[in-house]
């Protein structure tokens, strides 16, 4: 494989890795968020909510590629003519999102995965809360995702 072969690999891999977590982030904070919010049936609600969070496990590994791919593209590009500080960029906030989500949606979505639909039944306001709560911690991560793969996928095809 060339330098160039490997270079493209990389800048293929994180922005594939980048939009599939913008896209993902972007889809559930601006689609099924909202048609959530104003669906009256909370019992159905909590089982759509849990059934997401389970299939979106993938989402932090998408995230760890693309930061991770972001990285070794800007130390291979490392002092050359092409050396690219938007790569080093792109990995840092990637990388940056994985304490947020920890620390803040985490908790959010545990609420969600192992509360019973009862639970939400009874208290709906706490059902609007933790929506409101989730969608909060979520949208910047999906606005920021959706940035950085517009640039990368420019930097992809310049």
């Amino acid at each position: 494989m060339s330098y160039e072969d490997v270079i493209k690999g990389l800048k293929v891999i994180g922005v594939v890795s980048l939009g599939t977590f913008a896209g993902s982030s972007l889809h559930t904070a601006m689609a099924v968020q909202p048609s959530l919010v104003e669906e009256s049936n909370v019992p159905a609600s909590s089982r759509i909510m849990r059934g997401m969070l389970m299939k979106s496990s993938m989402m932090p590994i998408s995230a760890l590629l693309s930061s991770f791919s972001s990285f070794a593209l800007y130390f291979k590009l490392r002092a050359t003519p092409n050396e690219d500080q938007f790569w080093l960029m792109s990995g840092s906030a990637m990388l940056s999102l994985m304490p947020l989500t920890i620390y803040y949606i985490g908790p959010i979505n545990a609420q969600f995965r192992f509360a019973k639909e009862e639970d939400f039944e009874q208290d709906e306001e706490k059902w609007n809360g933790l929506l409101s709560d989730w969608l909060f911690y979520h949208r910047p991560r999906a606005v920021l995702s959706m940035a950085l793969f517009g640039v990368a996928v420019y930097k992809l095809v310049k």
